[in-house]
């Protein structure tokens, strides 16, 4: 285990050093003084780290952020499904329908097992995908601070730092997202019964469409999570500072649980579109498409009914009741269980 977490930071080390270093500076932070080569020595206590090999202590701070993370993803996978499966399906029908009516037509057809429909697969991606979003984004921070010269500080960092490192961990998880996201939306939109589960699903893409098929329309949620991500975590930043300020650098539950609400109300306005374009392409059929690539398909959505633009945000509403209690929970599990975790395994728990 420390021989795997000793070759990972130097490997995030070279790369940095010979790929990324100057280009991150000159596009987002000031110049700096800093030497032109950075050993895995200086980046390491930059990530929270005191030296390489990785000791047992910083083992226990990682082993914390995952753990967090993976309770996460099962908190709101679990809790906030039955919103998600009405989203989806208000997105990808052709009728004009309302939330509870959409809601009601969606227990007629299946009960309660309706609103849980291909749960499984996010179930079990949630894990890894919560893990690697929190995490990557803790670890960005660090790393830009330490490129950019500027001294680490949770609680205070420059919006633009926020939101860099918050559309890199979009872009991290995008990997296990995009087929998840895919498989979820074909079970969700299938009339046929043409697949039986999660898994039957993703094995029928995979073998008469290959990694290509899994991902296709990756490109749109790729900036989808880049714009969305890097709002979310940048309001849920104001928003905390606000708070603090407001109640003497302090930062109780309920203000914590507000700025997870507020986070999730930033995190599709700008991205919606891209959203509703790329869940119809990974609803539409493989053998008779209705979309022949992206500009088409954006096309067809504007022109349908004469509604133009606003097609383009069906199903916003039911999406921000579900983005606004989603990350108020994710944010609040989050940072209480690493409060806890860090409490039973003996560290330091980060500041708020």
């Amino acid at each position: 285990m420390q021989q795997y977490f000793q070759v990972y930071y130097l490997v995030i080390s070279t790369f940095f050093q010979k790929i990324s270093r100057n280009f991150l500076i000159n596009l987002f932070f000031q110049p700096s003084n800093m030497t032109n080569q950075a050993s895995s020595n200086q980046l390491a206590p930059a990530l929270g780290y005191q030296k390489i090999p990785v000791q047992q202590q910083h083992i226990k701070k990682l082993t914390v952020d995952l753990l967090a993370g993976m309770i996460t993803g099962w908190v709101s996978v679990i809790t906030l499904q039955p919103l998600d499966m009405i989203k989806t399906t208000m997105q990808t029908s052709s009728n004009k329908q309302s939330i509870l009516g959409c809601a009601k037509e969606i227990y007629q057809k299946s009960k309660m097992k309706g609103f849980y429909k291909g749960m499984l697969f996010p179930l079990i991606g949630s894990s890894f995908f919560s893990a690697i979003y929190y995490g990557s984004n803790e670890q960005m921070k660090k790393l830009i601070c330490f490129l950019s010269n500027h001294k680490y500080d949770r609680t205070s960092l420059p919006l633009q730092y926020v939101f860099f490192s918050g559309s890199f961990a979009g872009l991290t998880t995008s990997c296990v997202s995009i087929p998840i996201e895919h498989v979820k939306i074909r079970l969700q939109t299938q009339k046929n019964q043409q697949y039986t589960g999660s898994i039957d699903c993703f094995k029928k893409i995979l073998r008469n469409h290959g990694v290509v098929g899994l991902y296709k329309s990756s490109i749109l949620q790729l900036s989808r999570d880049f714009i969305g991500c890097g709002s979310f975590f940048v309001m849920y930043d104001i928003t905390k500072r606000y708070f603090k300020k407001q109640n003497n650098g302090e930062l109780d539950k309920l203000r914590l649980f507000l700025s997870g609400c507020v986070a999730g109300m930033s995190y599709w306005p700008l991205c919606f579109p891209l959203d509703v374009i790329k869940t119809k392409m990974q609803s539409d059929s493989f053998v008779k498409p209705q979309f022949q690539n992206i500009k088409d398909c954006a096309l067809q959505i504007y022109r349908y009914e004469n509604r133009g633009f606003l097609n383009f945000y069906k199903g916003f509403l039911i999406s921000n009741i579900r983005s606004i209690p989603n990350s108020a929970i994710a944010l609040f599990t989050f940072e209480n269980v690493l409060g806890f975790l860090s409490k039973l395994f003996g560290i330091q728990k980060p500041k708020h």
